[in-house]
């Protein structure tokens, strides 16, 4: 049976079992009197009974006593004890945990989650690095960062790639520049739009502030080539709306980067590439900014953890604390920041031979490769590379200015023609969701929106002076 893995952020825990599932967990915790509630729930009450909540535990993670005590919470490891347990019952009940930890934890509290573990259901069989197991089963053109967002902070772990291995080389963190902090500055934003839209302030009342925070994630979300958010508070029988251009949340983004930037400066210059953890990748226009971005996919940590179980797991009662895996690693050309904003398609597509690979062992057949695409009755030839934009009525576009924002990529390759997807765009074709890196063909409908305005990519037939 192999092992659950468990991936540690103040967050919440992350934990993936053994069929592919996955539960996620906030890292919440409700102190009631003698009742304590962990997760989900305890989230959900947070703008209740702010005074009543914890959500330090994981990040301060450690057994120096808290000023209210009580003789079930002494300190935060009974908390974080208590969510383990919590996430144990979520994931139905694995004998066994790997736990990926990210590198703000020092040795003692990796002590400490040791010592909790052993009081659980179940047996810790390994701990890797966070980012290490990140890095170690993607395709890597050379040495780098791992930026992950916690719920209090951001951690920049610096990934040395050498030798057929990736290695931590080093971390810093941004105290204070987290997830809540964010979200702070966005609620505050919406919060004076509701008053200047609608004469209503959601922060005023602790429900309604409640609705906010609950609906932020889903709002922030929305589609990325909308330019002007739009949000709905229920209060009693009637519904709040209030809109927002999608640029007033580039501010606190930007200030976000910015600090990242200077932990990405202090752990040095030779930065290949940057991995971009999931939380990170949903903010507002927080990809765009990133130089030699490549975003990590949901389940590459769990995946990597299976791959090199034996070389993480141990049955010693001290678990190693592994730091160092093999690495997968690519030769690719390097491409200076001009040409990176020129050339947004060679970013959307960093394991084209992965993916070309891939799409032949599904036996998958070749399809008619399409010559040109039809935007507005007019039929534009396509050359290797194209970038696709939205245009102001939701369309989509072709165009070579860097003043617009690239949100796609139609990439030639050999007989397959290639969609990218830019991680935080959400593209349709023929109305179904695209993924991230799609093989089309001739006859396929493109599109930002399920039913919108659409491209159709077609074959021009010059000989009979016809298209098909």
């Amino acid at each position: 049976m192999s092992a659950c893995i468990i991936e540690l952020n103040d967050i919440g825990l992350f934990t993936t079992v053994e069929a592919g599932l996955y539960a996620e967990s906030p890292a919440y915790a409700l102190l009631n009197g003698d009742e304590i509630i962990v997760g989900e729930a305890a989230r959900a009450a947070a703008r209740l009974h702010p005074r009543q909540i914890n959500n330090r535990f994981w990040q301060q993670l450690g057994l120096n006593p808290l000023p209210e005590q009580s003789p079930q919470v002494r300190h935060h490891a009974d908390l974080a004890y208590r969510h383990l347990l919590h996430v144990h019952q979520l994931a139905s009940e694995p004998q066994q945990v790997i736990f990926a930890v990210p590198a703000s934890f020092d040795r003692d509290q990796l002590a400490v989650l040791l010592g909790i573990t052993q009081q659980c259901p179940f047996d810790a069989v390994g701990l890797v690095d966070l980012a290490v197991a990140a890095a170690a089963g993607l395709e890597l053109p050379g040495s780098g960062v791992h930026i992950d967002l916690q719920l209090h902070q951001v951690v920049v772990t610096a990934l040395n790639v050498a030798e057929g291995s990736v290695a931590r080389a080093g971390e810093r963190v941004a105290e204070g520049a987290g997830l809540l902090a964010l979200y702070n500055q966005f609620s505050h934003l919406i919060a004076d739009a509701f008053i200047q839209q609608c004469r209503f302030d959601p922060l005023h009342d602790a429900h309604s502030e409640q609705l906010l925070y609950d609906a932020l994630p889903e709002w922030l979300q929305q589609q990325a080539q909308l330019q002007e958010f739009v949000f709905a508070i229920p209060q009693g029988d009637t519904v709040h709306t209030a809109k927002l251009p999608r640029a007033a949340f580039l501010g606190p983004v930007h200030g976000l980067q910015q600090r990242i930037r200077t932990c990405i400066d202090e752990l040095g210059d030779n930065v290949q590439c940057t991995l971009v953890a999931q939380n990170l990748v949903k903010l507002p226009g927080f990809f765009e900014l990133v130089e030699h971005g490549m975003a990590v996919p949901l389940g590459a940590v769990a995946e990597a953890c299976r791959q090199h179980a034996e070389l993480i797991s141990s049955h010693d009662a001290s678990l190693p604390f592994i730091t160092r895996l093999p690495a997968t690693s690519i030769s690719q050309p390097t491409v200076s920041s001009d040409q990176q904003h020129n050339q947004p398609a060679a970013e959307l597509a960093p394991n084209l031979t992965a993916a070309s690979e891939m799409a032949a062992e599904s036996g998958r057949q070749a399809q008619p490769l399409a010559t040109h695409i039809l935007l507005n009755s007019t039929a534009y030839a396509l050359r290797e590379a194209e970038q696709l934009y939205a245009d102001d009525n939701g369309g989509l576009a072709l165009a070579a200015s860097k003043d617009k924002m690239a949100r796609a990529g139609l990439l030639r390759e050999q007989q397959q023609l290639w969609l990218l997807s830019e991680p935080s765009a959400t593209l349709f074709v023929n109305d179904i969701a695209a993924q991230q890196k799609q093989p089309v063909a001739k006859g396929d409908r493109l599109s930002f929106t399920r039913g919108g305005p659409h491209a159709l990519l077609i074959e021009l037939n010059t000989s009979h002076g016809a298209q098909t």
